[in-house]
């Protein structure tokens, strides 16, 4: 949900200072357009229902309608539970296409948010599938209805998404489609952090003098004047932290670059998991210097790593019996390997033997 308002801040960042935009993504001076204005309203409708706040649409380009507007509310209800659906302002002039593109997100949010990965959300949404093969919105000349309307802006959003490596990456790729970009990023930017998460920008050598750095998006976006956006801001944050499924790529702080990964003769097939052991370490935690390594989950892989480095990845696999146990077990090939694995395991599962919790 946040990452959809950064994407349409994002977006002003690209039309107006395209150098900031590699840098942060985000001006500090960036504006939200309509569509970032509606997902603000319904997050303060949500989270704040006491304090009263004017939710009537914005005007736009296309006359006596609020065109994509009430799909920012739907991304919302996505997010935060369909209830948000009743305290919605009244849209009007809508069309089929619409309540196709509402139908499209629901389905592919729901199946992000819960871990699944690209490819397996993609397939699960028949229609957004079978549609996406047979609707023109490739055809990068076109500027006419079919190539400008909401179904088009989520079929390049999720081409955006599914092209991308991490949040920043996603939103690289989605300013660059024709449209209406600021739809097009808000809808990739809510793809990518309900795979990715957004608490962080990674800006890469070519666009940081030399080195790749990181900033946090989190505070960038929200820290202005406005006490209530601040506050509001930290309350998005907290409820994305709390409700998660999985720990995110883009809130693991380490490097986002494309590795070389290979089979690794580390055997783990003494460790067998029950459900609940397995989701502890799919859900993870933040760092600290008691808990110096920590997990990601990224398209179907779990990332180990340790002081933003990543050691090894690997998948689980559920048997006939119930239990997990690790396969596909990689290295980077650089400075660490899977024994680091092997290592955290003996020494928080209990001498090899999960009888007893994980120490997490």
């Amino acid at each position: 949900m946040l990452g959809a308002i950064i994407g349409d801040l994002a977006a002003w960042t690209w039309e107006h200072d395209r150098t900031s935009f590699y840098k942060q993504l985000v001006r500090d001076d960036a504006v939200l357009s309509c569509y970032g204005t509606a997902l603000y309203n319904a997050a303060h409708t949500f989270f704040l229902p006491d304090e009263k706040v004017d939710v009537t649409p914005m005007g736009t380009p296309r006359e006596k309608s609020y065109f994509g507007q009430w799909l920012m509310w739907q991304i919302a209800c996505a997010w935060y539970g369909q209830s948000l659906e009743e305290k919605m302002p009244s849209f009007h002039c809508m069309d089929k296409e619409e309540y196709y593109a509402r139908f499209f997100l629901s389905e592919l949010l729901a199946s992000l948010r819960n871990g699944a990965t690209k490819g397996a959300a993609y397939h699960s949404c028949e229609m957004f599938e079978n549609l996406s093969k047979s609707w023109q919105w490739r055809e990068e000349d076109k500027v006419d209805e079919l190539s400008s309307g909401l179904l088009t802006s989520i079929f390049r959003a999720w081409n955006a998404f599914y092209l991308g490596y991490d949040f920043t990456s996603t939103l690289h790729n989605a300013v660059k489609w024709p449209g209406d970009i600021h739809l097009i990023a808000a809808i990739a930017g809510a793809f990518a952090s309900a795979m990715y998460g957004c608490e962080f920008s990674y800006i890469k050598e070519k666009y940081a003098s030399g080195e790749m750095t990181r900033g946090d998006l989190y505070y960038h976006v929200f820290n202005r004047k406005d006490g209530c956006v601040q506050r509001l801001g930290q309350m998005m944050i907290d409820y994305d932290k709390r409700e998660r499924k999985f720990f995110k790529k883009n809130c693991a702080l380490t490097n986002v670059e494309r590795h070389q990964w290979m089979p690794s003769d580390v055997n783990l097939d003494q460790f067998v998991f029950d459900e609940e052991q397995k989701n502890r370490i799919v859900r993870a935690w933040y760092t600290d210097w008691d808990n110096r390594y920590g997990f990601y989950l990224d398209d179907g892989w779990m990332y180990f790593y340790r002081s933003q480095v990543l050691i090894c990845r690997f998948q689980f696999e559920e048997y006939e019996d119930g239990k997990y146990r690790i396969e596909h077990l990689e290295d980077t090939g650089e400075f660490h390997d899977s024994k680091e694995l092997l290592g955290w395991l003996n020494e928080n599962t209990n001498q090899r033997h999960l009888s007893t919790p994980l120490r997490i």
